[in-house]
């Protein structure tokens, strides 16, 4: 590790040999602005569909769908839960990344068939390249059992 280390700053042999971490507030996305929020209507109609989903077992999953156009840009086309329909997904808190919000709890606790449902209805049988899910859902108890016997496409 040392050897590897070498030449390093400080920050990054603090965060690479001790999984320390500092100075992490606001740092996730330094150059996010308003010029990159678009209206509905601003994202491309045609491009390559993806979904990435983080499955849970005692709130609802988060899903998220991004479209790839021809020039390589992506843009997030949709969520679920939506902050219109279901509120926000973390609000202020006493932690630095909030307290759970209602899109987290409002319906938690569905299982495999209706979540499969639910994104059925939402894609209502657009094309999507290809789907992500959380690797770590074959850790989590019970989910993962029933998860690992059920296939997510819809």
């Amino acid at each position: 590790m040392k050897k590897t280390l070498k030449g390093e700053n400080s920050i990054q042999i603090k965060l690479r040999a001790y999984g320390f971490a500092e100075n992490l507030s606001g740092n996730q996305f330094p150059k996010f602005c308003d010029s990159h929020i678009l209206e509905a209507d601003k994202i491309p109609e045609h491009g390559t569909n993806y979904m990435a989903v983080d499955p849970a077992w005692n709130r609802n999953w988060f899903c998220l769908w991004i479209r790839v156009d021809d020039r390589g840009r992506k843009f997030v086309y949709r969520e679920w839960p939506n902050r219109h329909d279901y509120g926000e997904w973390a609000v202020p808190g006493e932690k630095m990344d909030g307290s759970p919000g209602p899109a987290q709890s409002v319906g938690a606790g569905r299982g495999l068939p209706e979540v499969k449902e639910i994104i059925g209805e939402l894609e209502n049988g657009e094309d999507i390249e290809a789907r992500y899910i959380d690797p770590a859902l074959e850790l989590r108890k019970p989910l993962g059992a029933r998860a690992a016997q059920a296939s997510l496409i819809c």
